[in-house]
């Protein structure tokens, strides 16, 4: 994440000084900035690609490539919902 907002960081101060022009009207101010935010959905989408090549290899490395993962992107346990806690 951090690199995407690297990487992103011109073209949102160049969004937001666009913004801060109140005399230009919606539309005018979408088209002016479509170009800003296509370059922001690029720069994304190959951060998003990369870190799941990444995450694949690490996932292969621990043995858990084929593992049901959660919502923060972590193998569940195989045994999760089935038994009882301990106590």
């Amino acid at each position: 994440m951090t690199e995407c907002l690297k990487l992103v960081d011109h073209s949102v101060g160049e969004l937001l000084i666009n913004a801060a022009d109140i005399q230009v009207e919606s539309k005018q101010f979408l088209e002016r900035n479509k170009d800003v935010l296509e370059t922001i959905d690029s720069f994304r989408t190959a951060q998003a690609e990369n870190m799941q090549h990444y995450r694949s290899l690490i996932l292969a490395f621990a043995g858990a490539k084929d593992k049901k993962m959660d919502f923060f992107g972590l193998p569940v346990p195989s045994d999760f919902g089935t038994s009882e806690p301990e106590i």
